[in-house]
């Protein structure tokens, strides 16, 4: 069997070690079942990956080296990801499954932190990137490699009500949604719960909403290539409850520690990354990019809901 990871931070798997990323757990969870059998996975995938289409739906041209995958850049973008394949001089024939996801970094984080983007916004930004874009993009796999069966991997609720608050408001000031200083804490105190809940408001609609959208290109494809009971495009989502997000009780995603610094085991290997990256890196974001994302207990529950998917 061989597997192909396209998409962005998620696929890329990052903060976690090589071992713990979701591909990685997936093909041992695979090896458990299928002894017998030989599985390969190579990863194309990179933190910060845009879909590759401008927002009219044309092919965007730009180019920009490939730099360390945990530093967050729009480049290469996903189409790019996938022209690169042909650089490994494999029959795309070869490929039988492909994991993917497209489309947050083109909704861009910031925005569904922002507290000053209504959730109205972010379901047109969704039905944009993650509908739109994402069908042209799946389309463009499904004639590229002609055998291989895709799975599109869901997206979920980076912090819910079961957050902590000093947590979350940290969050907002590091990745500057919200100023600093002390007139700004006091400001933030008094209308934290506005805050709180256009923040929960906005990681619903796009958890949800980009959800709905990966399941209506997934059916929509499988009508227009007509494959029958035989799906070859599959959508896989993991639920991540209220005690398992960011900041949380029993967090399956990556925090922050008591010092604001990140808490993942890539962090002190990523800042330096970040610095060699230059005018290409936003040196904040960059440094905190693990913060929202699967830890090795994330990851793992990922893995199993992709197996579930393609068993079923």
């Amino acid at each position: 069997m061989e597997i192909l990871v396209f998409g962005t931070s998620l696929m890329w798997g990052q903060g976690l070690k090589e071992s713990d990323k979701m591909h990685n757990v997936l093909v041992r969870k695979l090896k458990a079942r299928h002894p017998e059998q030989t599985i390969n996975v190579t990863s194309l995938a990179h933190s910060g990956a845009s879909t590759g289409y401008l927002p009219d739906g044309t092919i965007d041209p730009k180019t920009e080296p490939l730099i360390d995958g945990e530093v967050p850049t729009h480049y290469p973008t996903i189409l790019q990801e996938i022209a690169s394949f042909d650089n490994l001089k494999r029959p795309a024939e070869s490929i039988d499954l492909i994991l993917l996801d497209a489309g947050i970094n083109d909704v861009h984080i910031k925005s569904i932190i922002n507290p000053l983007v209504t959730p109205h916004k972010i379901s047109e930004l969704v039905e944009q990137f993650c509908y739109e874009h994402l069908k042209m993009l799946v389309r463009e796999l499904l004639r590229k490699f002609p055998r291989a069966r895709i799975v599109i991997v869901g997206y979920y609720e980076f912090v819910t009500e079961n957050s902590e608050h000093s947590y979350v408001r940290a969050l907002l000031q590091a990745f500057g949604q919200v100023p600093g200083g002390f007139i700004m804490d006091g400001l933030l105190w008094m209308t934290s719960g506005l805050i709180r809940r256009r923040l929960l408001t906005n990681c619903d609609t796009f958890s949800d909403g980009s959800w709905s959208a990966f399941c209506r290109v997934a059916d929509d494809l499988n009508r227009e290539i007509a494959s029958g009971d035989n799906k070859r495009v599959i959508t896989a989502r993991q639920q991540v409850g209220p005690e398992n997000a960011a900041f949380a009780s029993d967090p399956w995603l990556f925090g922050l520690n008591e010092d604001l610094s990140p808490e993942d085991p890539m962090a002190a290997e990523r800042a330096k990354a970040c610095r060699a990256a230059g005018d290409r890196a936003e040196p904040v974001f960059c440094r905190m990019a693990s913060t929202a994302h699967p830890n090795p207990r994330g990851a793992q529950a990922f893995a199993d809901a992709i197996l579930i998917a393609l068993e079923s």
